[in-house]
């Protein structure tokens, strides 16, 4: 199984001008820096969540037919095909009408081959099955929006790899556990 990004938002899923304010920065000198910066937190926070904050399109590829398919990214919008491989090695587009999906908002979207459609027979390759779906917010979690901007005001105030003479705590109420409340646990 993979997950190929086909597509992904170039669009902040919050504002220069709100993080800015957070970080008390009233120049315009570092908004390249701070936009870069809110980019590496929002992608820190998507890899540590399991979940998309920018739209973002996916192909998911898969080996054979499964009896349900759990998709690997919350929370789903929409899921636009399944296509195959064929026995002659031709792909094709599955009908929506031969499987049913649930897409909950905080929990794995389910796509499930109507149990009284016959599956079509597969080419044997890793790539059989690809899923197209897409996922992401509309708006920030709030917890998701504090995490992002302290990742950024970390990052801001530290610009090097390393800093020493200096002792330093993880903040109780810090990044990992404002995520925590909204990351997948659920498997593939």
């Amino acid at each position: 199984m993979s997950l190929i990004t086909v597509t992904k938002s170039d669009t902040l899923p919050i504002t220069l001008a709100d993080v800015k304010s957070h970080l008390l920065v009233e120049h315009d000198l570092d908004d390249d820096l701070i936009t870069s910066y809110i980019w590496t937190a929002i992608s820190y926070a998507e890899d540590y969540t399991g979940r998309d904050f920018t739209a973002t399109t996916y192909d998911w590829v898969l080996s054979c037919w499964h009896e349900k398919f759990e998709l690997p990214r919350v929370p789903v919008t929409a899921i636009t095909s399944l296509k195959y491989y064929d026995s002659d090695n031709s792909q094709q587009t599955w009908s929506s009408s031969n499987y049913y999906t649930i897409i909950p908002t905080n929990m794995p979207a389910i796509l499930v081959p109507d149990a009284n459609i016959t599956k079509p027979s597969l080419k044997a390759r890793p790539d059989a099955i690809t899923i197209r779906f897409s996922a992401g917010y509309t708006a920030l979690p709030w917890q998701v929006d504090a995490a992002i901007k302290l990742i950024v005001g970390h990052l801001y105030e530290n610009r090097q790899a390393e800093i020493t003479g200096t002792i330093t705590t993880e903040l109780k109420l810090g990044v990992d556990r404002l995520l925590s409340q909204h990351r997948s646990v659920w498997g593939c």
